[in-house]
């Protein structure tokens, strides 16, 4: 049993990275320190029963051993087949691992007469761009597709919304900002408005948005705070540092 003991801790250390990347129930977490075999068995079979998830587990393991796997396994893919898409799947992945430098790379070789009006590329440059902290160019990329659908309510929209702020276009913040606050949805893109009305308007104001906001936030069943919970936390979070 002794010689099974480093993979039952590796089982189970995937199993807690799954379960805390899936924001899964709090008694999956105990059940899984406590139980580190049997309960990581049981989180196994209960999270990857079809073949489908048994591939999903496999590549999950194969991620955590290491962390440039998946970035590895995309660039195969690009070199076996320099599509538009492929490299638009590299691009993303080199920005969720923060190397920001090789996903421009990717982006501006992508940005050519064929594919400039794509608006996922244009918003994979305008992501690249604010993790870049280059303002200007976010705000250009996002002035291309302003009133694409894809693009309105995106996180992407955040980042135009604050690039604007950034470079002094403050009257077309607080638009693209206002544009974004509608009631029973967009936590996330409200947050960061109260933020910015914080910077730009006073806490009163900030406090205002922030009291309107968790009165819908009190309003909600069971299942609106399941699906809202991680921005929820954080919206209760900075609520406490405004009042």
């Amino acid at each position: 049993m002794l010689g099974f003991y480093p993979l039952i801790i590796l089982i189970q250390a995937f199993c807690l990275y799954h379960a805390y990347s899936q924001k899964s129930e709090q008694k999956w977490f105990w059940i899984i320190i406590f139980f580190p075999f049997v309960g990581s068995v049981f989180y196994l079979y209960h999270n990857f029963y079809s073949r489908r998830n048994i591939e999903n587990l496999k590549e999950g393991l194969k991620e955590s051993l290491s962390k440039d796997y998946s970035i590895d396994k995309l660039e195969k893919k690009v070199k076996f087949a320099n599509t538009h898409s492929n490299k638009l799947e590299l691009a993303r992945e080199y920005l969720k691992k923060g190397n920001t430098s090789n996903a421009l790379d990717i982006l501006q070789s992508c940005n050519n007469p064929l594919y400039e009006n794509d608006p996922a590329l244009i918003m994979l440059l305008i992501k690249a761009y604010y993790q870049n902290n280059d303002h200007q160019e976010v705000v250009k990329q996002g002035n291309r597709i302003e009133g694409n659908k894809e693009f309105l309510n995106s996180q992407e929209m955040i980042a135009y919304a604050w690039s604007n702020y950034r470079i002094g276009n403050q009257e077309k913040a607080e638009t693209v900002f206002k544009s974004m606050d509608s009631k029973y949805s967009n936590y996330q893109h409200r947050q960061e408005y109260i933020i910015y009305l914080n910077e730009t308007q006073g806490v009163e104001i900030a406090k205002n948005k922030m009291t309107e906001i968790i009165n819908e936030i009190n309003s909600m069943d069971s299942y609106e705070r399941k699906l809202n919970r991680q921005v929820i936390a954080e919206i209760k979070k900075y609520n406490k540092q405004l009042f």
